[in-house]
Formats: structure tokens, sequence, C-alpha cells
């Protein structure tokens, strides 16, 4: 990552929006911590995230895939809003 991917990631961590691992240990700690706890994701203007990844998968696939069609699912330790 170049340093405005480093700035913009610590800035959205900060935020809240995501978890920054800037460590191998972190990012062990993190992946457990969420695999012990689950996880919920972050959405402060309304917006479900879930569905932006979703169809971003759709997209991906669609160019990539072969032209299979994405499986919608819920990540582990997402609740359905």
């Amino acid at each position: 990552m170049d340093d405005h991917q480093q700035a913009f990631s610590r800035r959205v961590a900060a935020d809240g929006t995501v978890l920054l691992a800037e460590t191998e240990d972190q990012f062990r700690a993190h992946v457990e911590s969420v695999l012990v706890n689950g996880s919920q994701p972050i959405a402060r203007d309304g917006h479900d995230p879930r569905e932006a990844a979703m169809r971003f998968e759709e997209v991906v696939l669609g160019l990539v895939g072969e032209g299979r069609k994405a499986t919608r699912r819920t990540a582990p330790g997402w609740r359905k809003a």
C-alpha cells in the first residue's frame, strides 16, 4: 500500500468502520476476536454494507466468473438487519 491508502485505512479504522491490522499479531487478534465473538457491520448512514458487498461480488463474477451466478449468503457473524 502507498501512503494515501495507509492514511485512508487508518481514517476509516479510527471511524470504527473497519478493523485495521498493521501487524501480523494484530491481524491474528482481529481474526480470533471475530471468530469467537462474531462481528456486526457498521452502517452509520443507514445503508447496509452487506448489500454493496453482494452486488460487488455479482459484478466480479460477471466479469471473471464465466457467467456463474453469485450466491447470496450471509457472512459469519453478520445478523440480518
